[in-house]
């Protein structure tokens, strides 16, 4: 009553809007125009339809982002209230980034490929699903596991190999081959030689670190000079093709000083270590066993060729019968009397080894006194006339068994 433009302290909250940031402070007029105080809508967009730069594409509840305190201070929590969570490089974008300018699209697409198919530096042959190596933090910043991811575990040496090395500079090399040789074959060193199981000796984490025991992933053991042999002088070929022989005789046939007489079986004599150190052969296997003075000769003794093929295993087949010059047969049997521990060292018993036991005067007679030159021992006459005829003063009357009436002591002692 004091006045009628005096307006009293109203309550706006009891109509179900309380005033609240910029409200409290705007004109009754700036929303209720043309004295309208009933049926006004609670909307943001009733009163704020200009100010939406979304035009419309964002919906009609603008306090999902704004708030009255300031229209363009926006509290929209994109991580909360969508389910596309901004993170990394996507936190700092704008708006417009993804939505386009004034907010045009109102829904873009999820996939990373979407925004970023100029970034793709793959031009697609790695598919769409970026977020299986890219992150948003950084789109350089790859995440891809390549062990988990693929069936190359990425070990040694290859995990801090760049992609491009196996996939190409412009990664055009989508699956790469998964064998050493596919990669590496520049690095054989051995031409193929030894085949295409590079990991058999090879590793990842040093190429030239070999790791391949021959002694234990073979069935033949490098020893002796075999182990310092280089791998092409056994392997001429591809182990797929042909495997080195592991006879001696294999790789060593122009080794062979007794040009194959002694057959193939080298390691009975030969070892490893060299070919001619420590060569061992029992002899005594043999049908001439080495004793008394053959025990310290050298082989070339009496195999002066090599060929270590047996000359014979009787006396003479070495030695010459100079003393009795042929006077015990042209063969004589030496070892009736002689032995391997000296030649001089005889020992012949003809008592007991022949029908004739020399008795008297014929114990101390040489073997030639008998034994005449090209006569066999066996087909010599053990009767006293064979040998006395000239001493028969009988001429020869009386036969020639003069042992009835003469004895070997003296010949003039008659036991008649």
């Amino acid at each position: 009553m004091t006045g009628w433009k005096t307006i009293l302290p109203y309550n706006h909250a009891k109509t179900g809007f309380p005033l609240t940031g910029k409200h409290r402070s705007a004109n009754c007029m700036g929303c209720h125009s043309g004295q309208r105080w009933q049926g006004l809508s609670q909307q943001c967009i009733g009163c704020h339809a200009r100010d939406d730069v979304h035009k419309g594409s964002r919906g009609t509840n603008c306090s999902t982002c704004h708030n009255p305190a300031d229209w363009k201070s926006a509290s929209f929590n994109h991580n909360r209230d969508t389910s596309f969570p901004l993170l990394g490089q996507h936190a700092g974008t704008a708006c417009a980034g993804c939505h386009g300018a004034n907010n045009a699209i109102r829904k873009p697409q999820k996939t990373c490929i979407t925004c970023h198919a100029k970034d793709d530096a793959h031009k697609g042959e790695r598919g769409t699903a970026c977020a299986n190596c890219h992150t948003p933090r950084n789109w350089k910043d790859v995440k891809f596991d390549h062990t988990k991811e693929t069936r190359f575990p990425l070990l040694g040496a290859h995990a801090a190999a760049s992609c491009a090395s196996c996939h190409g500079a412009d990664r055009s090399i989508k699956k790469p081959p998964m064998t050493c040789i596919g990669c590496h074959q520049k690095d054989d060193s051995h031409k193929g030689r030894n085949g295409t199981d590079c990991e058999k000796c090879h590793n990842n984490k040093d190429w030239k670190n070999t790791e391949f025991d021959h002694d234990k992933m073979t069935n033949f053991p490098l020893q002796g000079a075999h182990k310092v042999a280089l791998c092409e002088a056994c392997h001429k070929q591809p182990t797929e093709v042909e495997l080195p022989p592991v006879a001696c005789v294999g790789c060593h046939a122009d080794d062979d000083a007794h040009s194959k007489r002694l057959g193939d079986k080298c390691d009975s004599c030969h070892n490893a270590v060299a070919w001619k150190d420590k060569v061992l052969f029992d002899h005594d296997l043999t049908r001439f066993p080495l004793t008394g003075k053959h025990a310290p000769l050298t082989c070339e003794k009496c195999h002066a060729d090599k060929s270590f093929q047996s000359k014979g295993i009787t006396c003479q087949s070495c030695h010459i019968d100079e003393h009795h010059a042929g006077s015990l047969g042209a063969a004589p049997a030496c070892a009736k009397c002689h032995n391997v521990n000296n030649w001089k060292l005889w020992s012949f018993n003809h008592d007991t080894e022949t029908g004739f036991a020399l008795t008297g005067k014929h114990k101390g007679l040489i073997c030639s006194a008998c034994h005449k030159k090209g006569k066999e021992p066996k087909n010599e006459s053990s009767e006293c006339g064979d040998c006395h005829q000239r001493d028969d003063v009988h001429d020869g009357n009386f036969g020639t068994n003069c042992a009835r009436c003469h004895t070997t002591d003296n010949f003039t002692e008659i036991i008649m």
